[in-house]
């Protein structure tokens, strides 16, 4: 007897040591309703011992999280803990156990904190908010003051699931749910794993009782209790419900809202402990990091200008551009040298066409080397002549070298800007000086043509009044505008210097580009070697010149419509581009993010160019 005695004393021991060990340890039961990287769980402390919060700490992965929030719930805000009791009205519930539900309901009412918010659902076939979430002790008190409504029915789920939408709206950190049931659900419409995994998702507990009755089963108060994180409890009579709401409002008293900031990276398995002074063990919990949310969006890349500015490259292209604009301004006044002889009248004395016949007016030392690069090339000679006939502002290396660094500019742009197949197009920018230099050119040219007849008819007479052919080009010059007064003036000082006027003249319609001027030439040429009424020549000449005229006016007006089609041709498509992408982004976007798309938009803007250049000449008629 003896022997069995303490055998019986030992197998007690052996238990309870256990069970003392872990009362000892504080435990993480549950976690706060808040978003990532804000963490917050609830520490459970046995016993009824206040724990100072300064000397709680937080590990995680074994480093110590710093500026942790512990809150007690007796002395928590409003807002940070929220309970909804759950009750059951079914049929099955009349008399005792209701009445031994509702005495056990108000004592866990009075124990909880003044600042946790309470609320009651009661529930058969359908769910009904007896009392919303408050800290009012008479609305409390009324609300399970109330009759109960009983009928057919015990939706479990349905109820919890209301319960959880209660706490969910009113947006509390701590939520928990308490229900009390003598029976098992009969026909939720919601199943028992959504409610669970909703449970689990808004970090709500669930802590069941269960009410011995002849249709009670504990599975699915258990499976609540256990799949949540909370506990479970049984009561064989109503009298016994009341010890176990008052240990639940008693746990719940004393647990503590442990709140800090994680600075774990994304997608990372976490192992949170919490040692409390006092305590002996860790509290443990462990949590996944939420990864980053997938972004439609391509990754971003830096744009080439980008990484070009943040490079060291950078800082030498500029300061090598600083120097050179600094070396230029310097050497510019000092190199520029006294005119030549031939510099000096070249203004006054126009010389034969023909390479080597005329000397090239020098330039600046800084553009001398593009100057005599360029002079072996066959275009050279006549790209100045057309430069300095139509009087262009720009003298011509300035103008090729300003050009070379535009289009290298435009090609850089383009390759920020735009895909890489579009760098050709920076070719087009020569193009635009080439069409300056010609529209001046042309300007001047069409001006000494109008001017012309009026110039002829003052020659014609003062031939009549007995001057000498040059010395009516004197009288012409005296009433000449410009450019006919400059022009005609190398005839002149070439007549001084022993050049035949006929071969000035011709010169004269060379840069001209007039074809009735070497008319002019030829008469002269005859009234010097021959005589003859030069001035009843001229006239003639000058009916001519106006007819065509006339002819070219006509010309003019009957292409109008077709150089209105050439430009309507070339801006529709550019136009109509524009506003499908205005219109509708999407449906253009391959043309630009494709690269078959960007070699079909390239050859279309090709093929554009193209067309309006072949337009053109088709609508240039020489007359």
């Amino acid at each position: 007897m003896k022997l069995r005695l303490a055998c019986g004393l030992a197998c007690a021991l052996g238990l309870a040591l256990p069970v003392a060990a872990d009362a000892a340890t504080p435990s993480l039961v549950g976690v706060a309703r808040v978003h990532f990287p804000y963490r917050g769980f609830v520490l459970q402390v046995p016993g009824h011992a206040a724990i100072d919060p300064s000397r709680v700490k937080v590990f995680e992965n074994g480093e110590q999280v710093a500026n942790v929030t512990v809150t007690h719930a007796q002395g928590a805000g409003k807002g940070k803990f929220g309970l909804v009791l759950v009750l059951d009205e079914s049929n099955s519930m009349r008399g005792k156990p209701i009445a031994g539900a509702l005495d056990a309901a108000r004592i866990f009412a009075q124990q909880l904190g003044t600042n946790e918010q309470l609320a009651l659902i009661t529930f058969n076939r359908s769910a009904r908010v007896a009392l919303a979430p408050t800290i009012d002790a008479s609305s409390i008190k009324r609300a399970f003051s109330a009759k109960p409504q009983f009928a057919e029915g015990t939706f479990i789920y349905d109820a919890v699931d209301s319960a959880i939408t209660m706490l969910t709206r009113s947006k509390v950190a701590v939520g928990s749910v308490v229900v009390l049931s003598d029976g098992r659900d009969t026909g939720s419409r919601i199943s028992a794993e959504r409610v669970i995994a909703r449970a689990q998702q808004e970090h709500v507990r669930v802590f069941t009782v269960g009410l011995r009755s002849y249709q009670f089963r504990s599975a699915t108060l258990s499976g609540l209790a256990e799949a949540t994180g909370a506990r479970y409890s049984e009561a064989r009579s109503p009298a016994a419900l009341a010890p176990i709401y008052r240990a639940l409002s008693t746990q719940l008293k004393n647990e503590y809202l442990v709140q800090y900031r994680s600075l774990a990276g994304p997608a990372k398995g976490i192992q949170v402990r919490v040692a409390v002074a006092g305590f002996s063990g860790f509290a443990r919990a462990s949590y996944v990091t939420p990864a980053l949310p997938k972004s439609h969006l391509p990754p971003f890349h830096r744009s080439l200008l980008d990484r070009f500015w943040r490079s060291g490259v950078s800082v030498l292209v500029v300061s090598l551009l600083v120097g050179l604009l600094v070396w230029i301004a310097i050497l510019y006044p000092l190199s520029r040298r006294p005119a030549s002889l031939a510099e000096r009248m070249r203004d006054f004395v126009s010389f034969k066409s023909g390479r080597g016949q005329r000397e090239v007016p020098r330039e600046h030392a800084p553009f001398e080397i593009v100057e005599r690069a360029l002079a072996r090339t066959a275009w050279w000679e006549r790209f100045k002549d057309e430069v300095e006939i139509a009087k262009f502002p720009v003298q011509p290396a300035q103008l090729v070298v300003g050009t070379v660094f535009a289009t290298a500019f435009a090609a850089f742009l383009l390759a920020i800007a735009l895909p890489p197949v579009f760098m050709v197009f920076a070719l087009l920018v020569p193009l635009v000086p080439r069409a300056a230099v010609k529209r001046k050119l042309r300007q001047r040219r069409d001006e000494f043509a109008e001017q012309l007849p009026d110039n002829l008819n003052v020659l014609a007479a003062s031939l009549r009044t007995g001057h000498s052919f040059v010395g009516a080009l004197s009288v012409v010059l005296d009433a000449a505008d410009e450019p006919s007064k400059s022009e005609l003036r190398r005839v002149v000082a070439d007549d001084q210097l022993g050049v035949a006027p006929e071969d000035s003249l011709v010169e004269v319609a060379r840069r001209m580009a007039n074809g009735d001027l070497e008319q002019i030439a030829l008469v002269a040429a005859l009234q010097r070697q021959t005589g003859g009424n030069t001035a009843e020549v001229l006239d003639t000449v000058v009916d001519t010149i106006r007819e065509r005229f006339e002819l070219r006016r006509l010309v003019k007006t009957l292409t109008a419509q077709g150089r209105m089609a050439r430009w309507i041709l070339t801006l529709l498509p550019v136009g109509l581009a524009l506003f499908i992408t205005l219109l509708n982004p999407s449906y253009i976007s391959p043309l630009f993010h494709r690269s078959a798309g960007q070699v079909m938009l390239a050859i279309g803007l090709a093929m554009l160019i193209a067309g309006s250049i072949a337009l053109q000449k088709i609508m240039d008629i020489e007359v």
